[in-house]
Order: structure tokens, then C-alpha cells, then sequence
């Protein structure tokens, strides 16, 4: 017995001490390769199908978000609303592929062992792009778990009849406790697929019970017809609110890399297929909840429009349940990230480190349990993680990947716009572009800098001869992404201001 227990210890160690190899050092011999794949296979991420990914992705999209859908219409005003869910669906596909292309696929940094965004950003721009990625990451995924748990605080106590005093705040440690803890001290974000599924499913049941019971009708007939709603409220000066609580919803990029790698058979093609459906799937039933909840309640939509409907009501608390357990099975996955930040922080990305893992998966369920107690504004909670986190993680952030990691080919697209200009033309500065081509040139340093210094053999375990090629039309793509961003973080940052100074305008 014995024997057999020093053997496991040498094995771990050895596994341990490759693991640091592959952090820092190049792997040049046929004994370096035999080791990173025996390394590999020890320590590889449970892998599932396109279906299973699809399933995961589409659960991670929809989570809490989905409730706050007719708050977002009303923030936007319909005809606006409904845009912005098309806009903000068909800029968050774009920016999934940017992001996953640029890191697998790109001539660039193919084979150079990036498998998160963080890394992205770290090789142009350094300590500073990292930390970026990483903070941002970490305000999205930590104000959806609040935000899960707001949620279940709202909705369980009235179905079972604990809503009177702490007895919410009671209801929520329990089910979180017994139910959702243990699904979060999982190490793969693979082996949530099933529940992904069951709650993806349990979303569309949702959607559909709260249109069929949702007075639509008499709402539409008491302010005078479709067309006059319309007239009344085609575009709200608080559309930024709504955009917020949009991009929050829809942001997915901080967990697109484990969905990505937990994708069997790396194409292209597949995870292009695994973006464009979830993100339509997703839209689709944003627009159905979101336009339904704000027909039925109109000026009164709350930011969890399932308090909108009658307490103690069959069909309310059969809506509550449903969301429920959707918010259960999609915690962890929010959960996944954060804990990511926080093992590439202090364990050096190293996530087979149990007693580490548990710890922060545990710190992290404290911490966002807490001000879940005491806090009962979703609306809020989603509009401003939105606005900061969704902004630079969804738009700022893939930009300046794809700038800073194709700096050269950039600034040499940038010299051609002009070469024929004596002097350079006044929509050089309107268009900020010295700004861009400061940007670009530092980041081009950086990355001839820090792919210098650590440098990989061409090693691909599921080997794809696909290669991203940059072009201009993907540059525009990318200033936009940028110029967008900023816009929206802070005209959102700007109206959740205003709205909590001046609630009654």
C-alpha cells in the first residue's frame, strides 16, 4: 500500500513539475512533447459536442438575463428595444468569433498555447491588458451571481409560502447551499452540459408561459392599440439602461474560451456554428419574453417582471419555479469564471489544485450571497454590470485584441489609406486614427516583446489548417467594437446615475 501511495505522490509531482514547465519554459525536444501530451491527458478538460456547447452557451446567455428582458424594453422604448436586441445579438456573434479566431486561428498566435482572453490581451498589451480582461471578467460573472441569487430570493419564498420577514433571506441560503454549491465545486465546465440542457429547456417553457399568461391584450386595449404604445414609447431617453441591461445579459465572452476548449474537434466552422445558433436562440427569446412583459405591464414593468404578476397565483408560481431552477443550474457557470480569474491569479492557472479550487469556489459563493441578502433590485444589478463589465468585455475588449494582436498588418493598412495623401486629411484626426496607431504601435512592441521571450513548438494536439486572415473590412469591424464600448459604458454609467438621483423622472 505504501508503495502504491509514493508511486501517486512521484506521478502528481512529476505532473506538477511539467505543469510548470509548460507555464514558462519551450518545449524543443521529442521528450518535451511526450510530456506536454501525457500532462495533457492527465489534466485535459472533459470535452463535449457541438450540441452539448451550444446547450452550455446558450444557458450561460439567457441565465438571469432573460427575466430582465420587458425591464430592458421599457428602458429602451419598444421599437428601440427591439433593435437593440437584433444589434446587440448580431455584435455579440461578431465578437465571439473575433475573439476565438484570433487566438486559435490566427497566423499569428496559432500554437503559442493561448486558451483564454486574458492571454490575448496580455501578449499586445501586457500587465495592464491582462489585468483589464481580468477585472472585467470578474464584475460581469460576479453581478450575474448576485443577480442569480436575487433572483431565487424573489421567486421560492412566494411559491412555498416563506415570504414574510428574513424568511426569503432563509430560503436562499438553503436552496444555494444544498443545491447550487455542490454543483459549482465542479472542476469542468463540460460536465454542466446536462443541466445546461435541462435549463435551457425549462427557459423556453418559461418564455412561453409568461407570454400565454401576460395581459397583453388588455394592457394594449387600455392605452389605445399597438400603434398608439408605439407613439407613446418607440424610444425612452433611458436606452442606455436598457442597452446595460442587454449587454449584460447577452455577454458571454468571459466564458467563450472553457466553452471553446471543451468543444470537441476545434474547427472554425463548429464553433461559428455554436455561436450563431446560441446567440439566435438566445435573441429570439429575449425579443418574445422582453416585448410580451412590457406589452402586458407597460410603465410598470419591474426589473424581475415575474413580481409584476399576482402573488399566490397558479400561473405566477409556476413561472417562479421554472426560473428557479434555471438559476440554479446557471450559477455555476458564471461561477466558473470567476473562480478562473482567481486560480489564474493566485494558483498561476493551475485548476487541478483542489484544496485551492474549493476554497475559491467557496469564497466566491460567500460573496456574492452576502450583499444578495440585502439587496432586491435586479434592474440595477444588471444595467450596471452591463454598462461596465458587458462594455469592455464585449465590445472594448475583442477590438483591441484584434488591433493589438494584428498591430503590424494594421499600421501598414493605415499607411496605405494615405500613401497617396501629401499631408494627412482631416478625417485622419476625425476618425481618431493617431489615437489607433499609438495604440497599434505599442502593442505591436509588446508582442514582438513577449512572443520573444516565450515561444512554443508547433504543437496541436487536434490539428486545424484553418487560418484567420485579417482584413480591412475586420479592422473597421474592430474601431467600431471600440468606439461603441466607450459610448455605451459611460452613457450607461452616466443614466444609472441620473435614474438613482431622480427616480420619479
Amino acid at each position: 500500500m505504501s508503495k502504491m501511495k509514493n508511486h501517486d505522490r512521484n506521478e502528481e509531482e512529476e505532473y506538477e513539475n511539467t505543469y510548470r514547465k509548460m507555464q514558462g519554459m519551450e518545449i524543443e525536444t521529442e521528450d518535451d512533447i511526450t510530456s506536454f501530451k501525457r500532462f495533457v491527458d492527465h489534466t485535459g478538460t472533459k470535452r463535449t459536442g457541438v450540441f452539448g456547447t451550444t446547450a452550455n452557451l446558450v444557458n450561460n446567455i439567457v441565465g438571469a438575463g432573460i427575466i430582465g428582458m420587458p425591464y430592458a424594453v421599457r428602458q429602451s422604448g419598444l421599437v428601440a428595444g427591439i433593435v437593440l436586441v437584433i444589434v446587440v445579438g448580431l455584435l455579440m456573434d461578431k465578437s465571439l468569433n473575433i475573439l476565438v479566431q484570433t487566438a486559435a486561428f490566427n497566423p499569428i498566435l496559432k500554437h503559442k498555447g493561448l486558451n483564454t482572453y486574458e492571454d490575448c490581451m496580455y501578449y499586445p498589451f501586457g500587465l495592464w491588458g491582462r489585468a483589464f480582461i481580468q477585472l472585467s471578467m470578474f464584475v460581469v460573472a460576479y453581478g450575474a451571481m448576485v443577480g442569480y441569487f436575487i433572483t431565487i430570493k424573489d421567486t421560492v419564498p412566494p411559491i412555498i409560502g416563506f415570504a414574510e420577514g428574513f424568511q426569503p433571506e432563509l430560503v436562499l441560503i438553503v436552496i444555494s447551499a444544498f443545491l447550487i454549491l455542490p454543483l459549482s465545486m465542479q472542476r469542468d465546465i463540460a460536465s454542466l452540459s446536462v443541466t445546461s440542457l435541462l435549463s435551457v429547456t425549462l427557459d423556453i417553457v418559461l418564455v412561453f408561459f409568461v407570454v400565454l399568461y401576460s395581459p397583453v391584450i388588455k394592457n394594449v386595449s387600455e392605452q389605445g392599440g399597438i400603434a398608439q404604445i408605439i407613439k407613446n414609447d418607440a424610444i425612452s431617453p433611458n436606452i442606455f439602461i436598457g442597452l446595460g441591461v442587454l449587454s449584460d445579459a447577452m455577454c458571454c465572452q468571459h466564458s467563450s474560451f472553457l466553452l471553446f476548449e471543451s468543444l470537441e474537434n476545434h474547427k472554425r466552422i463548429r464553433w461559428a456554428t455554436v455561436s450563431a445558433i446560441s446567440i439566435s436562440t438566445s435573441a429570439f427569446l429575449f425579443l418574445i419574453l422582453g416585448v410580451s412583459g412590457f406589452l402586458g405591464f407597460g410603465d410598470e414593468t419591474q426589473g424581475d417582471v415575474l413580481n409584476n404578476f399576482p402573488e399566490g397565483s397558479m400561473e405566477a408560481n409556476v413561472a417562479r419555479g421554472l426560473l428557479a431552477i434555471t438559476m440554479i443550474f446557471t450559477y455555476p457557470m458564471e461561477l466558473f469564471v470567476g473562480r478562473h480569474v482567481l486560480v489564474d491569479l493566485f494558483h498561476n492557472g493551475n485548476i487541478d489544485c483542489p484544496v485551492g479550487r474549493q476554497r475559491m469556489t467557496l469564497g466566491l459563493y460567500f460573496s456574492t450571497l452576502i450583499p444578495a441578502l440585502f439587496f432586491d433590485d435586479l434592474g440595477h444589478v444588471l444595467s450596471i454590470t452591463g454598462a461596465v463589465g458587458g462594455s469592455c468585455l464585449a465590445y472594448i475588449g475583442p477590438g483591441l485584441v484584434y488591433i493589438g494582436v494584428n498591430s503590424k498588418l494594421f499600421l501598414k493598412w493605415s499607411d496605405d489609406l494615405i500613401s497617396s495623401c501629401h499631408r494627412k486629411p482631416l478625417w485622419w484626426y476625425t476618425f481618431g486614427f493617431p489615437i489607433w496607431c499609438t495604440i497599434a504601435e505599442r502593442a505591436r512592441s509588446g508582442l514582438d516583446e513577449r512572443l520573444a521571450v516565450k515561444t512554443f513548438a508547433q504543437i496541436d494536439l487536434e490539428e486545424s489548417s484553418e487560418m484567420a486572415q485579417p482584413t480591412p473590412y475586420d479592422f473597421l469591424v474592430a474601431l467600431s467594437f471600440i468606439l461603441f464600448g466607450v459610448i455605451a459604458m459611460f452613457a450607461g454609467i452616466g443614466t444609472n446615475i441620473y435614474v438613482l438621483i431622480n427616480p420619479d423622472d
